[in-house]
């Protein structure tokens, strides 16, 4: 169940027994945005933050800074083209086949992130549509704190969890170790069953034990044509 800033708030002093005197919103708000920042930093892959994002190449140009294409972006998971999926490779690989033959240019088919930028190889030789797909920022959720009504951006079921981070650090401030270790536990152990519950394996998704060959082709990833589709 969702809960509200207003809601959050509430909770933490009905179950501390303390009021806005002894705990003003200028500090229990502070322990609340601590509890959703490591509950947002606990997994990069919340599906919460999945998301997807399209933009254009430029031919000649391999490099694309990922805040121009959109500044949510947090990082890459896939890209796909207009009407093929590219392939990941490890910038190390990516530069040494790019040196290989700098001046080759065809549709890209390989894809590498670094620093902020997003390195697509073949170099483009005309405009393509590509579509990056991947998990964004959260977002300022808490603005200004005048609004009781906003709810944190993370998952929904960890609402609460954020709340028990604020309620131990609210029984740490009065000096009551025990209970403050006791709450923090309580919400150690709430994210690590949802999380656990979230990046299992869906059921429908296939054992694979072996995949094969999975070396690096460099006539593929530089554009040059082999004999057959496998080389």
């Amino acid at each position: 169940m969702a809960w509200t800033l207003a809601e959050m708030r509430a909770f933490v002093l009905a179950q501390t027994d303390l009021d806005a005197t002894d705990l003003p919103n200028s500090v229990l708000d502070i322990y609340i945005q601590e509890g959703v920042d490591r509950v947002y930093y606990a997994e990069q892959r919340w599906p919460l933050y999945e998301d997807s994002w399209t933009f254009n190449t430029v031919a000649g140009t391999t490099d694309y800074t990922l805040a121009t294409i959109d500044a949510g972006i947090r990082f890459v998971a896939a890209v796909r083209g207009e009407d093929n999926e590219l392939k990941w490779i490890g910038r190390d690989d990516h530069d040494e086949a790019a040196h290989l033959d700098e001046s080759r240019r065809s549709k890209p088919r390989y894809w590498s992130e670094w620093d902020g930028q997003l390195r697509l190889l073949p170099n483009p030789d005309a405009v393509y549509s590509m579509t990056v797909r991947g998990y964004r920022h959260m977002t300022d959720w808490y603005g200004d704190g005048t609004t009781d009504t906003v709810e944190p951006d993370i998952p929904e079921d960890l609402h609460r969890a954020a709340a028990m981070w604020a309620i131990g650090l609210a029984y740490l401030k009065e000096e009551d170790a025990g209970l403050s270790t006791l709450y923090v536990d309580h919400f150690t152990d709430q994210l690590d069953k949802f999380s656990k519950r979230i990046v299992r394996t869906p059921p429908s998704s296939p054992l694979v034990l072996n995949k094969g060959n999975r070396g690096l082709n460099r006539s593929h990833i530089t554009g040059a044509a082999g004999k057959y589709d496998w080389e």
